[in-house]
């Protein structure tokens, strides 16, 4: 949808939502079996998205979804208008990949707020106008990201990743003692924080926050 004329895409991998990259499993799974099976193809679709190998087609195909969302939502071709991904848990990876093909396809701005991302180093930062990288200090998913990818280590100095950093592309904002899902997580609406706000609320004002395309 649009906000001050700028588009949105919330990008979810495993999670029902505007622009939702999951799969939708039967409700007779036990719930133990149903979250297992989640993490288990987020994980799937983030190492695929990254590898040199297979990540260029997924990349691609995801890029043409994206693409036929935008025309389906009467994005005019050759507006400029800018665009602003919201990217959450392995969402992110997928956003970063399929923006580096929108961004040679569609020659507009495009902002990126990661929300408690997982993603490598090797995507498309260096595409980006801004990435903001959201993350709670209770996160315990979104330390895989920076864990498992050599390019998010400091020592890789010239992957895309640090490039970013040393070009001020990317600033990461802490979002306090959240966690990733479940109680006190990015999306929980009934737990509040010191300052009387619920953690939904508190995302959900940063995010407003971020959304600065002159």
């Amino acid at each position: 949808h649009s906000l001050h004329n700028r588009l949105l895409f919330f990008s979810s991998l495993g999670y029902k939502t505007f622009f939702c990259m999951g799969c939708s499993f039967p409700f007779i799974l036990p719930y133990f079996s149903l979250v297992s099976h989640l993490f288990e193809m987020t994980i799937f679709k983030i190492v695929v998205s990254a590898d040199d190998r297979y990540g260029p087609i997924f990349n691609q195909g995801s890029a043409g979804v994206i693409l036929e969302a935008l025309l389906h939502n009467d994005y005019p071709l050759g507006s400029k208008i800018p665009i602003t991904f919201i990217g959450y848990s392995g969402g992110a990876q997928v956003s970063l990949g399929a923006i580096i093909y929108l961004k040679k396809f569609l020659k507009v701005p495009i902002e990126m707020i990661s929300l408690g991302g997982v993603f490598s180093g090797n995507v498309g930062f260096l595409q980006l106008d801004r990435f903001y990288h959201l993350v709670g200090k209770r996160d315990t998913v979104e330390p895989i990201g920076w864990t498992i990818f050599p390019e998010r280590w400091p020592i890789a100095w010239l992957s895309y990743w640090n490039q970013a950093r040393r070009l001020g592309i990317i600033k990461i904002i802490s979002l306090g003692p959240t966690h990733h899902n479940g109680v006190m997580g990015y999306m929980d609406g009934e737990r509040t924080l010191a300052d009387g706000r619920t953690c939904r609320q508190q995302t959900v004002d940063t995010v407003a926050k971020l959304i600065s395309f002159p």
